[in-house]
């Protein structure tokens, strides 16, 4: 029960990133921001899989780890597939100076 307590506290704190990249001020810094969320993420996979080996044999009540794993890669591959799509905003560039000699 208490490493479901610690999975569940680590998960939020790691959904928390999510809401600070809203107020990025540009795409880039978002999918820096949401890079950053699928590495969190895998890294909740191995402490997933440390928790499943502790795991009691008998309890009353299995925890479903296969779940918790399937639910998490449907986060990653969401995030990823918004990761992929092209920007929909051409980046800005600077204007050539024009003027080389004075």
């Amino acid at each position: 029960m208490q490493i479901q307590k610690k999975l569940t506290i680590l998960i939020l704190s790691c959904l928390s990133v999510i809401p600070s990249f809203c107020y990025a001020q540009t795409e880039d810094a978002e999918r820096e921001a949401l890079a950053r969320v699928i590495s969190e993420l895998s890294l909740i996979n191995h402490i997933i899989d440390e928790a499943e080996r502790k795991k009691e044999i008998y309890p009353h009540h299995q925890f479903k780890y296969d779940t918790l794993r399937s639910d998490l890669n449907e986060m990653v591959d969401g995030i990823q597939t918004h990761l992929n799509r092209p920007n929909r905003m051409p980046k800005r560039i600077a204007p050539l100076t024009t003027e080389y000699s004075e």
